[in-house]
Formats: C-alpha cells, structure tokens, sequence
C-alpha cells in the first residue's frame, strides 16, 4: 500500500551507468558501469568530496547501495511503540534508509519507507522541516494499515506544495501513538532528504536503462529514495519474481536492514 502525502524540492547528480539483466532462476552481470560521479549544486559539498575513485566494475550479482563517499552517521530506529496500544510487539518503528547522509533523492515527490511493527495504532503524523529544522514545511495525518510490515508513502503531485528543489535538504518526522500524545506514548523515526538533479549522461544512460535494472543504477549512483522505491514498483508488480524478491532483500541487507529484509511489503 502507498498512502499519498506531500513534500517539495530539487538538487544534482552526475554520472553514467549501463544496465544490467538478470532472469528468475539465475541472475548474472552483463554490462560494465561506467565510474558515478554523484554531485550536489547548491550545497557546500564538493564535487570532489562526492566523487568515488574507483575502477569501474561489472554490477555485483547482489544489488547493493555504494553511499556517497562523504557522509555522516545517523540513528534511524525509533522506540517501540507504546502508551494505549493493547498488541504492541517488541518490535521497533525503523525508517527504511541507510546509517549515513546525505541520503539523496531525484525525486520531486519521493516515496520514503518505513517499518511499522504490530499495534492497535491507526493513525501516524509526518512532519516535514527545513534544513535548519527550524521552520515545517508540511505536517499531515496518515491512515495506517492493520498489519505490520513495510509500508511506503508516496509524495503526492496535487500542487498543494511545491516540488523539493534541487540542492536543498529537508527533514522529516514520522510518529505513531495509539494513546495521549505525549512523549512516552509515542514511536518516532526520522529522516533526511536532499534532492539532487541527474546530469545530462546520467539522464541520456537513465532512458537506456530498462526498468528491471534502474533500481541498480540508482543503488550504484548512491541515490537512496529511488533505488528502494524504484524496487518496491518492481516488488508490487512482480510479486513471485524470485530474483526481485532477492535484489530487494540485499539492497535492505547492504544498509544494516537484515532485521527486516524479510518483513512483508504492503502492496
């Protein structure tokens, strides 16, 4: 299930990727990548700083995210969910994303993921904040399903807010609580969005790239919200597909998600 918000932006990205194909019963590399150079305009980061100095190599028979190279640690588990929720598990509400940032984004409108555990909660609240974390941006309510497992929310084109731009980064909140909103009530997981722009090969290599193998792509190039989003279409739409069943498994793996690699997505 993908439940509809809001969000703004945009931000830039530079290099070129090859596709790969794979089929069910056995999944081996064909193409050589070119080198991804991803780049950031508007932001104090260089593009140095961004650049990854490495031979290109043949995609990994496993589809793992290559982070930017300059990025620091964040915390993405939230407490278990508590305070009037009858069946709450022992499980924690996890924000899908990787441990470091920047966590990058080609998106206009991206889909951010996030497990949610067993509880009596139906409703959640996502915040969006500016860079400074000083002004909201966007606040809405969310309707959750009734089973645990990994849910994605979608960023709506209802022209209600503006697209994220291009090198600015955002912050968002997402809280459930099944009793009085206080702090002891509620589970909270956060995250960060930076918007990049892809640069015109990367996007010439993107329109070549069928779209079985754009998750790799974008994993490779180090752009968190549309490789796993990117995945999750192919997830939803192929649903017996053993080998999307195991890319999906070892993108969550290659972030420190084992925990819920196996968790159900929600359609």
């Amino acid at each position: 299930m993908v439940l509809s918000l809001e969000l703004l932006g945009s931000v830039g990205l530079a290099a070129s990727v090859q596709a790969r194909s794979r089929s069910v019963s056995g999944r081996e590399s064909l193409n050589q990548p070119e080198q991804v150079h991803p780049q950031v305009s508007a932001q104090p980061t260089s593009l140095a700083q961004f650049s990854r100095d490495r031979p290109a190599s043949l995609y990994a028979k496993a589809v793992r995210f290559n982070p930017p190279k300059v990025g620091s640690p964040r915390r993405r588990t939230g407490a278990a969910v508590r305070g009037g929720c009858p069946n709450a598990s022992k499980d924690n509400l996890v924000a899908l994303l990787p441990t470091t940032e920047p966590i990058l984004t080609v998106s206009e409108y991206p889909t951010l993921f996030v497990y949610l555990p067993q509880s009596a909660a139906s409703e959640a609240e996502l915040t969006l904040l500016s860079d400074n974390k000083r002004q909201r941006v966007y606040k809405t309510t969310i309707k959750l399903p009734k089973a645990p497992g990994i849910v994605g929310f979608s960023l709506p084109k209802d022209g209600k807010l503006p697209p994220l731009q291009v090198g600015k980064t955002y912050h968002w909140n997402f809280s459930i609580t099944c009793g009085p909103a206080d702090q002891a009530e509620v589970g909270v997981v956060e995250g960060q969005i930076q918007r990049i722009a892809l640069s015109p090969s990367q996007t010439n290599a993107l329109k070549k790239t069928a779209l079985r193998d754009r998750p790799a792509f974008y994993a490779e190039a180090g752009i968190w919200y549309d490789a796993l989003s990117s995945l999750a279409q192919l997830r939803r739409s192929t649903p017996k597909d053993a080998a999307i069943a195991t890319d999906w498994g070892d993108l969550l793996k290659s972030v420190g998600l084992s925990a819920i690699a196996e968790k159900p997505l929600i359609p």
